[in-house]
């Protein structure tokens, strides 16, 4: 388990802040849209079907995957839908990016923890943007192990 952005070298810290604050823009930039256009074979008059114009990140389906199974098994967490979810994703990562995030404690900050191991993972692995593929971060690797 990674421990607070706060907690880590500078070097490392800067690395996880950034990092932070693509994803933030990414999800800002790509929220889920859907258009009604009009059927390519018509059943009836008006018949219209449903066209994403825009999708959600990949890393963010990711979570609200998990996130979103793990309430339907735990009623506490019934009302977490896709806004709620996108807003405490959004909210842990302005924490990560301001070094305000906090250590995991069951259910408290579970979002800084699932996002700091992906940010640890991104840059260990390496990762695709629309500008092409960024390499691991070797420096990062070192750290890690």
């Amino acid at each position: 388990m990674i421990n607070p952005v706060a907690s880590l070298p500078l070097n490392m810290a800067v690395k996880f802040r950034l990092i932070a604050h693509y994803l933030l823009a990414d999800l800002e930039d790509n929220k889920f849209h859907v258009v009604l256009t009009p059927a390519p074979n018509p059943k009836h008059q008006g018949h219209k079907v449903r066209h994403a114009t825009t999708k959600n990140p990949e890393w963010y389906i990711k979570i609200f995957d998990y996130k979103s199974k793990r309430a339907s098994r735990d009623t506490r967490d019934k009302h977490k839908g896709q806004g709620e979810i996108r807003k405490r994703v959004g909210t842990s990562l302005l924490r990560i990016m301001k070094d305000e995030d906090g250590m995991y404690t069951g259910r408290k900050y579970s979002y800084d923890k699932m996002l700091r191991e992906l940010i640890k993972k991104m840059l260990c692995e390496g990762y695709k943007t629309d500008f092409g593929e960024i390499p691991p971060d070797g420096e990062v690797v070192e750290y890690f192990g």
